[in-house]
């Protein structure tokens, strides 16, 4: 590579939503309200990136062995490129984890957060039918 990704450009004094460093940060501090749900797809993310860039490593090693590797100026692109896909995720992440936990629920749009999740977590079960009188009685101040 002959310069660092823009995204890999973030500092503590000065907020950046476009650097890693401030997604990562964003993300990790939102997820200590609910640390032990959040973690995991914290993990899963990052995971699913780590796994991303070695297989990019891989084949641009292959391509460059082959004598098709394209220069510095294509890793740099490639691999600055891969930053920039990590940033929009964890960016994204910050709102996903907010809704998907908000108020200590398990929120649900149409797929889990990260595509090769497991299917979400079977709901809650309902109230004992003898608490739900109480429960409808101080919902409506009686």
């Amino acid at each position: 590579m002959n310069a660092l990704p823009e995204a890999t450009k973030g500092f503590q004094a000065e907020m950046n939503r476009r650097t890693a460093f401030w997604a990562h940060r964003y993300v990790l501090n939102l997820a200590q309200i609910k640390y032990k749900d959040m973690i995991r797809d914290v993990n899963d993310r990052q995971k699913f990136f780590e796994d991303k860039g070695l297989a990019l490593q891989r084949e641009m090693d292959e391509a460059w062995l082959a004598g098709q590797g394209g220069g510095v100026e294509k890793l740099t692109k490639v691999f600055s490129a891969h930053a920039g896909d990590i940033v929009e995720s964890f960016n994204k992440m910050s709102d996903e984890l907010m809704f998907k936990y908000a108020d200590g629920w398990h929120n649900y749009e149409s797929a889990p957060i990260v595509p090769h999740r497991d299917t979400p977590p079977a709901p809650s079960p309902a109230p004992p039918s003898d608490l739900i009188p109480q429960i409808s009685a101080t919902r409506s101040g009686g």
